[in-house]
């Protein structure tokens, strides 16, 4: 039963009533803000992963701000865990821009490659030259994949952690209440 009771904490908002003091009635609306928060993070994630990786596309970087503030802020509350998510999925939309170019330098590269038995033998080493500078800018790209995938786990579990502590302050808190 005491189990169910602090389930029950977290599915509900605390009432803020006349008679709480001061002091109580900040701590309620802080935790009622941190749960909306905590609450907001999964569909939160998934707005803004639409929007940077779909609805990005031919627009501005003002206008995708504006439309990833909307989702980061509710009620004038700016959601801390969103908005530290959006450095993550600017991240993740890096890393599909550069395996875009990948794709168009392999292109590339396939070509230079088909025409190389037509080349006179003057033509080839500039060709060479062409095909391993091509070479040398995927295995870049890779790296910087790479390194970003890295950076995007290693975000991604400090929030979680973050979000972890900040829930079991709440209950800290919601035990002190």
């Amino acid at each position: 039963m005491k189990y169910l009771k602090s389930l029950k904490l977290f599915l509900e908002e605390f009432e803020i009533s006349d008679t709480d003091y001061p002091d109580v009635t900040a701590k309620k609306k802080d935790l009622n803000v941190l749960l909306s928060h905590i609450r907001d993070y999964n569909s939160g994630v998934s707005k803004i992963d639409d929007i940077l990786l779909n609805k990005s596309k031919g627009k501005s970087s003002a206008d995708v701000t504006k439309m990833l503030d909307v989702v980061i802020e509710k009620g004038g509350d700016r959601n801390t865990f969103l908005s530290q998510y959006t450095s993550a999925a600017r991240m993740k939309k890096k890393i599909e821009s550069l395996q875009s170019q990948i794709i168009n330098d392999k292109i590339r590269l396939d070509d230079f490659k088909s025409s190389l038995p037509d080349v006179s033998n003057e033509d080839k080493s500039s060709l060479n030259a062409k095909i391993s500078d091509i070479n040398n800018r995927i295995r870049e790209k890779n790296s910087k994949i790479n390194e970003l995938k890295k950076e995007i786990s290693e975000k991604e579990k400090e929030l979680k952690q973050k979000m972890s502590d900040k829930r079991k302050e709440l209950e800290e808190k919601i035990k002190n209440i």
